[in-house]
């Protein structure tokens, strides 16, 4: 079975580089899922949980808002941030969605200008908390 080569890019840390099977990611649209000789694409991300699998096993990471290219068998990750699995301590990610959450809450609604920003800080946050939780 062919792999995919994975590079991901985030600023402030070393792009991280490796062969997968695959990988699932939060996009603009909803999630997606890209394997080997998936058609090319480019796609807003929005924070979220990502999935690779790798030799079936499978890691998850909080990625935050981005851009994916996928060409052949490549797949490029630009993202604004990133967290990996048990790199965060659960108090303060626990921290982050209480933030968010009194954030949205302070909003209109959807009308005003800030609602997606406070979406996405949640979103963030939530990918965060289950990064603090156990596979």
């Amino acid at each position: 079975m062919s792999k995919l080569q994975l590079r991901m890019i985030v600023p402030g840390a070393q792009p991280i580089e490796r062969e997968v099977d695959e990988l699932t990611l939060v996009g603009s649209e909803g999630v997606f899922t890209i394997l080997p000789r998936h058609t090319a694409l480019l796609s807003l991300l929005k924070p979220g949980v990502i999935r690779i699998a790798v030799g079936g096993k499978e890691e998850k990471m909080a990625l935050g808002s981005g851009v994916c290219e996928v060409l052949a068998d490549r797949v490029t990750v630009l993202a604004d941030r990133l967290v990996e699995w048990g790199d965060m301590r659960a108090s303060k990610a626990v921290e982050m969605v209480e933030k968010a959450k009194a954030e949205l809450g302070a909003i209109s609604g959807p009308s005003d200008p800030h609602w997606q920003d406070a979406l996405d800080d949640l979103a963030w946050a939530e990918a965060c908390h289950q990064t603090t939780q156990s596979h």
